[in-house]
């Protein structure tokens, strides 16, 4: 009789889907990451005055 639990042997199929489930994950938290910021980014723009372009151009 064997010592050996039934744990013990590696699944190899069930490493490779965390690793995919992680990497997923970690890719669609980046994403919303970059969007939200992007986004802050594009709000402080719209209310920031321009100073390059005035409203009445003396053409």
């Amino acid at each position: 009789m064997s010592a050996r639990h039934r744990g013990e042997q590696r699944d190899s199929l069930g490493d490779a889907l965390t690793a995919l489930w992680i990497l997923g994950h970690t890719i669609a938290l980046g994403l919303l990451t970059d969007l939200i910021v992007n986004h802050d980014r594009a709000d402080a723009v719209e209310r920031a005055p321009s100073a390059a372009a005035p409203d009445n151009p003396a053409f």
